[in-house]
């Protein structure tokens, strides 16, 4: 291999299928945190207004499902970052998760890096991973098309970088020297095929976490402050006042516009959010 380029190799290519683990993370604890933080707010607010006006219940009910669908998302996640693996098949390299496995065919692959090529200056857009330790990740095209994380680390001590016709795949290892050199023994003897590789899909979790991390987490800070404002009135006799449907409309325009008008200016999305949790903290004492 030259700067990172495929090259004929005589080695031996080893035979079999070989498994690789990802280096160790919290993203299976994370995610099962916020599942778990999630899950029980929107219990805690469906529960609480099950006696309030219809109005009210209808606010709580959005409520819910906001909060019920990303607790189910971090399940998901966390169970997928558990199950993370590499597998060094007959004909391609297999990304599996639990939930699915992305191939990556030998034929196909025109590049292996390590992690030096995520630096700043490097040759690969650094992709924002879901969470610490999420093995989803994505950032937007660049000169060599997508870039994808399905890894557990971005730390480039583990990272191995694989390189296909318009993509990038970004992946962690406990033992990168040994799956370079697998990967490239495979990749470099594989027969070249006529035909190209597909476009990688990109996941939801991909797209979401494609945005600021600190606008996410303060995406998910409004919800829960706005689902337990109104889950406390409720409890205290007090039915839904006007501001509680503006505030939600708010938290809603942000999120849109945030992955929107404002996903390439993250610090105008962190301000614009950041004035909307400020409000909804200032109506909460007042």
């Amino acid at each position: 291999m030259t700067n990172g380029r495929l090259t004929p190799d005589s080695a031996q290519i080893r035979q079999g299928r070989v498994t690789f683990a990802p280096p160790r993370s919290q993203g299976a604890v994370i995610g099962t945190g916020l599942a778990v933080a999630c899950l029980a707010a929107a219990a805690v607010v469906l529960s609480s207004t099950g006696s309030a006006p219809a109005t009210t219940r209808l606010l709580a009910i959005g409520y819910t499902v906001a909060l019920g669908a990303i607790g189910v998302g971090c399940a998901l996640v966390a169970f997928q970052c558990r199950e993370l693996r590499y597998l060094l098949g007959g004909d391609a390299l297999e990304i599996q998760n639990g939930l699915g496995v992305q191939r990556i065919r030998y034929d196909h692959i025109e590049s292996i890096q390590g992690g030096a090529s995520l630096e700043v200056g490097g040759e690969v857009g650094r992709p924002r991973l879901l969470w610490p330790g999420a093995g989803f990740g994505f950032a937007p095209r660049t000169g060599r098309g997508i870039v994808l994380a399905r890894a557990s680390s971005l730390q480039p001590t583990h990272v191995v970088v694989v390189g296909v016709q318009g993509a990038t795949f970004v992946t962690s290892v406990q033992n990168p020297p040994a799956f370079k050199e697998a990967l490239i023994q495979r990749a470099s003897r594989a027969v070249r095929g006529a035909d190209r590789p597909r476009p990688p899909r990109t996941s939801l979790m991909d797209r979401i976490a494609a945005v600021d991390e600190w606008f996410r987490a303060g995406c998910l800070a409004a919800l829960l402050v706005g689902a337990f404002h109104l889950a406390f009135q409720v409890s205290h006799g007090v039915d839904a006042p006007r501001e509680s449907f503006a505030v939600a409309a708010v938290i809603a325009l942000n999120v849109l516009l945030g992955y929107t008008g404002l996903a390439g200016t993250p610090g105008a999305a962190r301000l614009l959010l950041g004035t909307t949790l400020c409000g909804q903290i200032i109506a909460m004492i007042w």
